[in-house]
């Protein structure tokens, strides 16, 4: 279940929509709240302007590209490359080379087409004026396809739920002391948090309730997930135990979130009998 684009009660925000694998002529979005209610009438949204060719063939492994043009290239944004599609995403720009957040995992020519397929419209204050509405933006595509994407108004935006840079180095101290070159903090802490949302999305609806999302054991679930990622992309059996590891202390630390495993309350290192209570059964000593 990946994180709501959230916009802020009477700031508003940047909602975005990723097509396929090419870039569109034109795009429209329209907002409404879960009840049906319109927040945005159709309205026209940006399409990428990366529209360019490579200048030289890409090798497998490569960290960057030389584009006939800069534009629309910009930190942080992602584009394809269309003779054998690839999605790549960009960490800098120099002129006519774009660097990359990861290498590329395929070769490609040179004159093949890098288009820019992300969607974005600007929401102003005014349509983000009511606090606390969830619902969905519906992207139109080249005036036939239909897509959405969650969007919530709430007074904090999502990001505060992330786990700060701190909260990483914390459960990954070897990224403070030698900070690989693909590795993107910001991306690792977000996609950290959708993993833990997703694993709570798969727990009974009576037991999500337990949980807060920005809680500490909700940010430090994050980063285990992220932790397990990173480690994930690495090669060597000590970073495969690092895997397993991280992910199953991320594991339970959602559960000890919501009381599924309980917590050793006298730190003893053992749970005893009476400390497996239940969320519905209270502990009264006499």
């Amino acid at each position: 279940m990946p994180l709501p684009t959230c916009l802020q009660y009477n700031v508003g925000g940047t909602i975005t929509y990723k097509a396929a694998t090419t870039r569109p002529t034109a795009a429209r979005v329209r907002i409404l709240t879960g009840s049906g209610s319109e927040v945005l009438a159709s309205t026209a949204a940006t399409v990428s302007a990366i529209d360019a060719t490579l200048t030289a063939a890409v090798t497998r492994g490569d960290w960057s590209v030389s584009m006939n043009s800069n534009t629309g290239f910009t930190q942080g944004e992602t584009f394809h490359i269309t003779d054998d599609d690839e999605e790549l995403l960009i960490k800098s720009v120099a002129g006519l080379t774009v660097r990359l957040r990861r290498p590329a995992m395929k070769d490609h020519v040179s004159g093949a087409s890098a288009q820019g397929v992300t969607l974005s419209y600007e929401v102003n204050a005014t349509t983000a004026g009511t606090l606390f509405w969830d619902g969905h933006a519906e992207w139109n595509i080249d005036s036939s396809v239909y897509d959405k994407t969650a969007v919530c108004c709430t007074k904090y935006p999502m990001r505060a739920v992330y786990p700060t840079d701190q909260d990483l180095l914390d459960v990954m101290p070897l990224l403070e002391r030698e900070m690989p070159e693909e590795v993107d903090l910001e991306r690792l802490k977000r996609i950290g948090a959708d993993r833990t949302m997703a694993h709570i999305a798969q727990l009974a609806p009576d037991l999500r309730a337990e949980t807060f999302a920005g809680s500490a054991g909700f940010r430090h679930a994050s980063c285990l997930f992220a932790a397990m990622i990173f480690a994930m992309s690495q090669r060597g059996d000590e970073n495969r135990e690092l895997y397993e590891r991280f992910k199953k202390e991320a594991v339970e630390e959602v559960n000890r979130m919501i009381t599924v495993q309980p917590r050793d309350a006298n730190q003893n290192g053992v749970v005893e009998e009476d400390e497996r209570i239940s969320t519905y059964v209270m502990k009264i000593n006499a």
